[in-house]
């Protein structure tokens, strides 16, 4: 009997490479956006051209299916699009929650995270972003946005 990884159960991974967002829809906050060809591979260009005080929606899921209960990562890669003097800021959320706010100041892609657990069989993922600097604004690129189960060996394991 071949055994089925559980993590491999929920893996849903958004890359680009079709030049589409996938699941993902574009909000207000992703004004101006495009996905890009760099390097070999498809980006999401984000600009964020206008400092604001509150986080901008830039893509969102709506009510992916998820197991109440069941802990889930989510995660992307994100750089700056070119070095410049405003450093943007970017947090995941889940159901309109901040999961975390991480500062991008680089062009090298960085990884940012978040571990959830799901509330409901629905489950609103969103990201967002903005920069508060005063000056002009910065563009931003987003890669492999990727949702999945996160499965925890049981006490019997460790």
């Amino acid at each position: 009997m071949k055994r089925v990884d559980k993590a491999k159960r929920f893996n849903q991974m958004t890359d680009f490479e079709d030049g589409k967002t996938g699941l993902w829809v574009e909000e207000s906050g992703a004004e101006g956006s495009s996905i890009e060809l760099v390097g070999g591979n498809h980006v999401f260009r984000v600009p964020l051209l206008v400092p604001r005080v509150e986080l901008t929606t830039v893509l969102s899921q709506k009510k992916i299916r998820t197991l109440q209960g069941q802990k889930y990562r989510f995660s992307l890669k994100v750089r700056l699009h070119e070095e410049g003097d405003a450093n943007p800021v970017i947090t995941l959320q889940v159901q309109g929650e901040n999961g975390g706010t991480t500062i991008i100041t680089d062009t090298e892609w960085l990884t940012i995270s978040i571990d959830f657990v799901a509330p409901a069989l629905l489950t609103d993922l969103s990201i967002a972003g903005t920069y508060f600097d005063e000056g002009p604004g910065r563009v931003i690129e987003l890669d492999d946005i990727l949702v999945f189960a996160v499965f925890e060996p049981s006490a019997e394991l460790k």
